[in-house]
């Protein structure tokens, strides 16, 4: 899952990626924090 969370965050740059990044943020940051 860390896997996709970076590969998302990397890709997540264009217009789509402010929203995809918000989501991959509390996906990732958020819902699996430690």
């Amino acid at each position: 899952m860390i896997t996709t969370c970076v590969v998302v965050r990397v890709v997540g740059w264009g217009v789509v990626g402010l929203v995809v990044g918000w989501l991959n943020w509390w996906v990732c940051e958020g819902r699996f924090e430690k």
